[in-house]
C-alpha cells in the first residue's frame, strides 16, 4: 500500500527555518554594510506619519510606533529625508537625531542605530531559523504506519 506523506509541520519549520535565517543573515549583511561603509551625522524629525497601534495620541501616549520622517546633510551638504518606525514615547517633532548613512548610497540612512542592537538581532535571528530548521532535518520523513519493518515481514 503507498501513502502520500506530507506533513505541515515539517513543511512549516522548513520554510520558517529558512525564512528566519535569510532575515537574520540580510540583518548581518546591512550591519557589516553601515559598519564599514556608514557615516552618521546630525538629523532632524521632521513629521510623524502611521502610528500603531492607531489608537496612539502622539501628545500623551507613551505606548505605540509612529512612521517618522527625518532629514539629513550628507558629507557633500546635499540634503536627503529617511523614514523609520520608532516608539511614540521616545521622540516628538524637531528632535535632534544622529543619522548614519551610506557614504556610496546616502539616501541609504537609518537613524543612530545601537550598533549592539545591530548585531544581535539578526544574529538571533539566525540562531533561531538554524533551530527552527533543526526539526525537519532531525528525523526523516516516513509514511504514515511504517515502523522501519519490511513489507510482508512479521514480528
Amino acid at each position: 500500500m503507498t501513502h502520500r506523506v506530507f506533513r505541515w509541520p515539517f513543511v512549516l519549520a522548513s520554510v520558517g527555518g529558512l525564512a528566519l535565517l535569510g532575515m537574520g543573515g540580510a540583518g548581518w549583511l546591512t550591519a557589516v554594510r553601515f559598519a564599514c561603509n556608514g557615516s552618521s551625522v546630525g538629523g532632524r524629525i521632521i513629521y510623524f506619519g502611521a502610528k500603531f497601534p492607531q489608537s496612539v495620541d502622539l501628545g500623551t501616549s507613551s505606548r505605540g510606533m509612529v512612521y517618522a520622517t527625518y532629514r539629513y546633510e550628507d558629507d557633500r551638504g546635499q540634503v536627503h529625508q529617511g523614514t523609520e518606525w520608532l516608539m511614540a514615547a521616545r521622540w516628538r517633532v524637531g528632535d535632534d537625531v544622529v543619522v548614519q548613512f551610506l557614504r556610496d548610497s546616502p539616501d541609504t540612512s537609518r537613524l543612530g542605530a545601537d550598533e549592539v542592537f545591530a548585531w544581535i538581532v539578526p544574529g538571533l535571528l539566525v540562531v533561531l531559523g538554524a533551530l527552527v530548521l533543526r526539526i525537519p532535518l532531525r528525523r526523516p520523513l516516513r509514511p504514515a504506519g511504517h515502523d522501519g519493518r519490511e513489507p510482508g515481514s512479521r514480528r
